[in-house]
């Protein structure tokens, strides 16, 4: 489904994939939303900023068109908590940025897949189950790397015992150690 209205969206149950696609067919995935988070657009410029939704499970989606939005604000807990969000969005892509720039594949993918633990993940008999149906695409997307790159990656993880795939959820055997692969000095 592609989203190019202007309005603001909030995912009211399920878990919606949020990606951008270039002309060239290239795919980067700008985040995976939850119930409660918010996205689109308000402000009357005319920039391009459509994205591609896929939903990850069965998903609900409000649509909250400007004016509604405009008197939602008026309200200060409502503006406040959305203040936060922005917050913390921009917080995440400076990461992603940072992480772009300064570290290699095998660190961004260990990191998001630490990130996709705390955001998403169970204990499970493994350790920590993390159930967000990504597939190796999505995961290379979200690091800007080949799906070639991240299989190869997982398989390594994976025959060092740090991961290992259930079918569609794949188990951190030991957070901690995983997390000294990306910072030797972490104790956990």
């Amino acid at each position: 489904m592609v989203c190019d209205d202007d309005g603001v969206r909030v995912v009211a149950a399920g878990g919606i994939k949020l990606a951008r696609v270039s002309t060239l067919g290239r795919r980067l995935i700008v985040g995976l939303l939850g119930p409660g988070d918010v996205f689109g657009r308000v402000s009357a410029d005319n920039v391009d900023d459509s994205y591609v939704l896929e939903a990850v499970e069965a998903s609900e989606v409000v649509v909250i068109g400007r004016p509604a939005f405009e008197a939602l604000l008026e309200r200060k807990q409502f503006a406040f908590r959305v203040v936060q969000l922005l917050e913390e969005r921009e917080r995440q892509l400076e990461r992603r940025v940072e992480s772009l720039v300064f570290k290699d594949v095998r660190t961004r993918l260990i990191e998001t897949l630490l990130a996709l633990a705390v955001e998403h993940g169970q204990p499970c008999e493994h350790g920590m189950a993390v159930d967000v149906r990504m597939t190796q695409q999505d995961l290379a997307d979200l690091i800007g790397a080949s799906r070639q790159m991240v299989n190869r990656i997982l398989g390594d993880l994976a025959r060092s015992l740090h991961v290992r795939r259930m079918g569609k959820v794949l188990c951190i055997l030991n957070k901690e150690r995983l997390e000294r692969l990306v910072d030797p000095l972490s104790t956990g």
